[in-house]
């Protein structure tokens, strides 16, 4: 059965997965994971096929999250499929799909670029304060959420290490994502909703709100608040007073 050119066919898909674990040679790398050995044609043309399929999504996820807008495409398809490729070997049918298991590894290695190649970007310092009623924010969304961006990276990158630093700043660029997508604030539990398309939890979530608002009051303010109500991206701006 061959797959059409731009759909992803999970039954077809799977069964490819499954007959490439089952013909797989590894051994360990330095770090203890395991590395394909295998170099006959058969099973060379197997990952090959396997890969075209999972290109597919990458491709579907980098233009539907508009990460092109960011980083050069062949660049942003190179890291979600450095991502995918050694998780050939870890897919298992009983945890879901996939569609869905690779999606999200696409997603999460995407976000996780971007945001790395931010540090390169121009940073703004935290004390300048940005006129957020100059024509440029009422008129430009997109400048607004990037100035937004900018402060809420630093705050992380000068707040905290490790584990919690990388995964605060997934979320940080989940929100702004969320509202270049939407063009507005929705509420708390759309957001969340959202983030959990990246595999972030509520709890997750929760916590970087809880942290950041502990040292800075009222950065999360909106954020943190029961109201489902529709506020513009000027109410977030005015609210958390940090763009």
């Amino acid at each position: 059965m061959v797959s059409d050119k731009n759909y992803f066919n999970e039954e077809y898909v799977q069964g490819m997965i499954n007959e490439y674990q089952r013909k797989a040679v590894t051994l360990p790398n330095e770090k203890n994971k395991p590395v394909v050995q295998n170099t006959d044609f058969l099973f060379k043309k197997l990952e090959e096929d396997i890969t075209v399929e999972v290109q597919k999504l990458v491709k579907a996820i980098i233009y539907i999250y508009g990460y092109q807008r960011f980083e050069p495409f062949d660049d942003l398809m190179q890291a979600g499929m450095l991502a995918c490729f050694p998780n050939f070997l870890k897919f298992n049918k009983k945890n879901g799909t996939a569609f869905n298991f690779f999606s999200l590894i696409s997603k999460r290695s995407l976000l996780n670029y971007t945001t790395r190649k931010k540090k390169h970007r121009e940073v703004q310092d935290i004390a300048d304060k940005v006129n957020i009623h100059s024509p440029k924010y009422q008129d430009d969304i997109d400048f607004s959420v990037d100035d937004l961006e900018r402060v809420l990276s630093q705050i992380v990158d000068e707040n905290f290490l490790g584990k919690k630093r990388n995964k605060f700043q997934i979320i940080v660029s989940i929100i702004c994502d969320y509202l270049r997508k939407n063009r507005k604030y929705i509420g708390k539990s759309d957001l969340y909703k959202f983030a959990g398309g990246y595999g972030m939890r509520s709890l997750d979530m929760r916590e970087f709100i809880n942290d950041v608002k502990y040292m800075y009051p009222n950065i999360c303010m909106l954020l943190d608040t029961e109201d489902e109500g529709s506020y513009g991206i000027t109410n977030l701006q005015e609210d958390t007073g940090q763009v």
